[in-house]
């Protein structure tokens, strides 16, 4: 599945997307969940993301996220 297939399927109004990762994210790995969430932002409009706000991948993912 390509980016836009994804935000095609995805984005609609009432959807939510729940996050699952990981508690140790390799250092190699941070930047590129912290890119993701800033991606996901820009570029969709109904998506609800819901974490469980736990350190680790969760909390990367929602870093930077204006």
């Amino acid at each position: 599945m390509n980016f836009q297939t994804f935000l095609d399927t995805y984005d609609f109004p009432g959807s939510v997307i729940l996050l699952e990762g990981k508690r140790v994210v390799l250092a190699v790995d941070q930047e590129k969940l912290i890119q993701l969430g800033q991606v996901l932002v820009k570029y969709t409009r109904y998506m609800r993301f819901r974490s469980g706000n736990a350190a680790g991948a969760d909390e990367l993912f929602c870093q930077k996220i204006v």
